[in-house]
C-alpha cells in the first residue's frame, strides 16, 4: 500500500507533531474517550478537539458514537492511520 492517493498524502503532510502524538496514543490505547485523551496529553480542550478533528477528517481515526444520543465514546485508528504511522511518521518523532 505504498502508493497512497494524493488526498491522503496531502493529509499526512499537514500533520503536526501533536497530531502524530495523538495518532500514536490512539493506536496504542484504542477506545480512549475525549476526556482520557486530554488527561494523557495535557492539551487544552480546543487544541485536543482541533487535532482529533484533523485526524478524523483525514480518515486516520474514527469515532465510536453512542447509538442513543450520538455522543462520542471512543476513538480508534483506521487502516490509513496505521499506514501513516508505519510508513510516514517523521523520523524526528520516532
Amino acid at each position: 500500500m505504498k502508493d497512497l492517493s494524493v488526498p491522503l498524502q496531502s493529509i499526512i503532510d499537514t500533520l503536526t507533531p501533536t497530531s502524530w502524538e495523538l495518532l500514536e496514543l490512539i493506536n496504542t490505547s484504542p477506545e480512549l474517550n475525549f476526556y482520557e485523551i486530554r488527561k494523557e496529553t495535557n492539551l487544552s480542550q480546543e487544541k485536543c478537539y482541533k487535532e482529533l478533528s484533523r485526524l478524523e477528517g483525514g480518515v486516520l481515526i474514527t469515532s465510536n458514537r453512542k447509538f442513543s444520543d450520538k455522543r462520542i465514546i471512543g476513538y480508534k485508528i483506521t487502516k490509513f492511520g496505521l499506514v501513516a504511522l508505519e510508513q510516514y511518521k517523521p523520523q524526528s518523532l520516532v
